[in-house]
């Protein structure tokens, strides 16, 4: 199965958000662990 490229449609309508784009993801969001620390900054714990 191929990959779908992000659509700059996509990325317009998340205007201001933060996004992290990952290449090669499989949307089950395997390194989760690598961004606990940011969750964790997002979430101000």
């Amino acid at each position: 199965m191929g990959q779908t490229p992000i659509s700059s449609r996509a990325i317009e309508r998340k205007a201001g958000a933060r996004l992290t784009v990952l290449e090669g993801g499989d949307h089950s969001f395997t390194r989760f662990p690598e961004f606990v620390p940011q969750l964790i900054e997002f979430a101000g714990l």
